[in-house]
């Protein structure tokens, strides 16, 4: 059985924050691109920098995006 403790009024005890975390069955946020979309739209759309997008899909050409991309968003 466990202990249980007791804390008294004047007693000298911090709380902990705690942390906030994801839901572990969330689904990572997907954009799947249009004709003509380019990846700057699509990061302005998602408060994102271009590089960052960038780096996360490891595109090498920042100017060509194929229509029907699916671009994982941060």
């Amino acid at each position: 059985m466990a202990k249980t403790e007791v804390i008294m009024p004047d007693s000298d005890v911090t709380r902990k924050p705690v942390k906030k975390t994801k839901p572990t069955n969330s689904k990572p946020k997907t954009h799947k691109t249009l004709e003509g979309e380019e990846l700057w739209r699509v990061a302005t759309a998602n408060g994102v920098s271009v590089r960052e997008l960038a780096e996360r899909n490891e595109l090498s050409d920042l100017s060509v995006v194929a229509e029907g991309t699916i671009i994982q968003l941060p």
